[in-house]
């Protein structure tokens, strides 16, 4: 797969947001960055779901990734993210092509983030980061990237095009593009 900057569709969003139409859908080329134990074959069968349905599952997720690694739960999702934010807990996508596989590799974000803080508050006493990625992998699969075409909101992309909220929780498989697997680049 090409990773390319989705020119166009930037300029499309622009143009209707220009003209007052802020809410007007339209089919954009972007990109997806997740994790998953699927084959590239059944992803591009059953498509794409976000891995939480819920805050409280996140939450669970994260809480279940501190104690494995001996943290305490007091650097919950809770401690930087609020559970009144429905707006987070669905797909999010970019238009900058050569990011998304950065993207992939932290996903899920709610249990990366939650493990980062730890680890930041916690130096002398974390686990080493092979340790972190090992589990990641072992528990929601490889890095993925894909390439969709989504109806998305003009001033969802025009907002900020590298951080695109889909409003959605699930991709179907007529919407995927190409699906490729990402190096599993180490985090530091």
């Amino acid at each position: 797969m090409t990773y390319d900057v989705r020119r166009e569709t930037i300029d499309k969003a622009a143009e209707l947001v220009r003209a007052g139409k802020l809410n007007e859908r339209f089919k954009a080329t972007v990109y997806h960055g997740f994790r998953s134990k699927k084959s590239l074959k059944q992803i591009k069968e059953e498509g794409i779901e976000y891995y939480a349905k819920t805050y409280a599952e996140a939450r669970m997720d994260a809480d279940e990734a501190l104690r494995h690694f001996g943290f305490s739960t007091k650097y919950s999702l809770d401690a930087w993210e609020s559970p009144t934010s429905k707006w987070r807990w669905c797909i999010w996508a970019t238009t900058y092509g050569p990011d998304v596989c950065g993207w992939a590799v932290r996903s899920p974000e709610a249990t990366f983030l939650t493990l980062e803080n730890a680890y930041l508050e916690l130096p002398k006493t974390h686990p080493p980061k092979a340790e972190i990625n090992k589990y990641r992998i072992e528990r929601y699969g490889r890095p993925i990237a894909s390439k969709l075409l989504l109806e998305i909101k003009a001033q969802s992309i025009f907002r900020n095009p590298c951080n695109i909220n889909t409003e959605r929780k699930r991709i179907k498989p007529s919407e995927i593009l190409d699906l490729s697997f990402c190096e599993e680049a180490p985090i530091r």
